[in-house]
């Protein structure tokens, strides 16, 4: 598990080194920069020397596993300030306690090293991608809802009746009267919540022909979670392709 997550990483220093490069490369071959007075040497220099607020927008991703020592955070927490960064965000993918009494443990640790170091901490408390599925984890009752209707058509003039108006899932009932081209006048549209009596709807549908919305809600589905390997593939593909976009760019202009 470790030895793939270390791979992973040097696959991404690989990549991040490899687009730097050609970044300098690029500046250094055009004649506005070396023109400029302050090449690429002058620039190097201001990444070099930092000032303290710009520090505190770097940092790496610092990847918590869930088995390290107090004593190694703490050590990694240092090498992050010697690296001359500002800051750092607690990356909690690969934990094995997440959002549990290890997960929050690690953070205490983190954020008093940090505190002792002078660095900012972000927490990242996202499980893998995409965002917003929190692992699974959320309750159904703060999970997202799916809006859903159905209908019944009638012609007016007559009386309604029906059951079902009432529950935790239901919202409203509306009715809207029906033009030759089968679509609801807006100006017809009746809230029919005054005529529900214990969850039945008793309604005088007036002349011509009407539809009545029954609104409810349902529990949306969970959004998937990307497997290790398109993960992987998912991140490197983005970075191919913003690299591509910009190499094209740069073409156009010279």
């Amino acid at each position: 598990m470790r030895t793939s997550t270390t791979i992973l990483a040097s696959a991404s220093c690989a990549t991040a080194i490899f687009l730097l490069s050609a970044v300098a490369k690029a500046l250094a071959a055009d004649p506005q920069v070396r023109s400029s007075g302050t090449g690429i040497t002058a620039l190097e220099q201001e990444f070099r020397e930092l000032p303290p607020e710009a520090r505190r927008q770097i940092g790496p991703l610092f990847w918590l596993h869930g088995d390290d020592s107090k004593e190694r955070l703490e050590m990694y927490v240092s090498k992050v300030a010697e690296g001359g960064n500002g800051g750092f965000p607690t990356e909690s993918r690969p934990h094995n306690d997440w959002l549990g009494k290890g997960w929050w443990r690690d953070l205490d640790i983190c954020l008093a090293a940090a505190k002792k170091q002078n660095l900012q901490m972000w927490i990242f408390d996202e499980k893998w991608w995409p965002s917003q599925a929190v692992a699974g984890k959320v309750p159904p009752r703060y999970a997202a809802k799916r809006l859903e209707a159905t209908t019944v058509e009638l012609d007016g003039p007559r009386a309604f009746e029906a059951e079902g108006y009432e529950g935790d899932k239901y919202i409203a009932a509306v009715a809207g009267q029906m033009n030759t081209e089968g679509r609801i006048e807006g100006n017809t549209l009746i809230d029919l919540g005054a005529n529900i009596r214990g969850g039945k709807l008793r309604w005088h549908a007036p002349a011509g022909k009407w539809r009545i919305f029954k609104f409810t809600h349902k529990q949306a589905p969970g959004l998937i979670q990307l497997s290790t390997i398109s993960r992987r593939v998912w991140c490197f593909a983005l970075i191919a392709l913003k690299f591509s976009s910009w190499a094209s760019r740069r073409r156009l202009i010279s």
